[in-house]
């Protein structure tokens, strides 16, 4: 296994957002009501989830969420607290966490058993289609028992590694693992030749696909595998804001503004003009009128 050259896309550094950790302690409706802001974690680039506008500013599914979620601790201490964006990468976010750095991570983050020793999770906020697999469109390759022996990239600090070993370990299924920083990176590799095939929910292919040079040029393959429910991560020990943060998610579901956000973010133009249509799934459906925020669906 080899780590994958940051050679295909270097992104200009960010002003007006935290860039380093800012150490905090102390729980988080605690500290706002106090004076302090609340800190979130944010993507660069996990459209339609989180990412950043033309004007720089994050956006997303995700962070819409994330801003019902300040109206209400607004409510709650009686104050509007300041909001201090934090960039996250699937392998920082759960160090931040862990380290009092974000309060709240709005991102694509899924929600696992392992993952909950570092952190808490909301309710769930979506539920992914499952693991599909993105390829060139004339590479011949139709199912996941193509990919024997080929170079397949995945996203570092993501689950979709775990998930294919998980799912295809017959004998002699091997493949050479490469490693990418973000999922951008991942599809541009494939695009580009460099690898044969990338790995990942098939919602973040969607979404990568839209950001393509010439997206007729790949496909996506593959039989879905494990759906997984994506949750708001939040930190360890701080029940209040759990709740708060719970209770506030699934009046969203009740009232049907998340159904509505989710229509806005993934059934209609994009403010860049890109449309991923991609219904929600009847999984997603059920969960809306019975939330929960389990590490697993059924």
């Amino acid at each position: 296994m080899r780590t994958f050259p940051v050679v295909l896309i270097i992104l200009a550094s960010l002003t007006g957002f935290g860039s380093s950790p800012t150490s905090v302690s102390g729980h988080v409706l605690t500290r706002i009501k106090a004076g302090d802001p609340i800190n979130i974690g944010y993507r660069e680039t996990s459209k339609p989830f989180s990412y950043l506008s033309a004007q720089k500013t994050p956006i997303g599914y995700s962070i819409d969420i994330c801003s019902r979620i300040v109206d209400a601790i607004s409510k709650k201490v009686d104050k509007r607290p300041a909001i201090k964006y934090m960039l996250v990468t699937p392998q920082t976010r759960l160090t931040l966490m862990k380290q009092g750095a974000i309060d709240l991570e709005c991102g694509a983050t899924t929600n696992t058993l392992a993952r909950q020793q570092s952190a808490s999770f909301s309710l769930t906020i979506f539920v992914t289609g499952g693991v599909r697999t993105l390829v060139k469109a004339s590479s011949g390759l139709s199912s996941w028992e193509d990919l024997r022996e080929k170079k397949v990239v995945f996203t570092k600090g993501t689950t979709s590694e775990a998930t294919l070993k998980q799912n295809k370990s017959a004998p002699g299924f091997s493949f050479q693992s490469i490693y990418s920083k973000d999922n951008l990176e991942s599809a541009l590799a494939v695009e580009s030749g460099l690898v044969d095939a990338f790995v990942q929910d098939e919602i973040l292919l969607r979404s990568m696909i839209a950001k393509l040079r010439n997206p007729s040029q790949v496909k996506v393959i593959g039989e879905p595998l494990s759906p997984d429910p994506y949750a708001l991560m939040l930190p360890l020990d701080d029940p209040e804001f759990k709740q708060l943060v719970d209770e506030t998610i699934a009046q969203l579901a009740k009232s049907g503004e998340l159904a509505r956000l989710y229509n806005k973010w993934f059934n209609s133009p994009l403010p860049g003009g890109e449309s991923i249509e991609y219904p929600m799934n009847p999984l997603f459906v059920k969960l809306i009128s019975q939330p929960n925020d389990r590490d697993f669906v059924r």
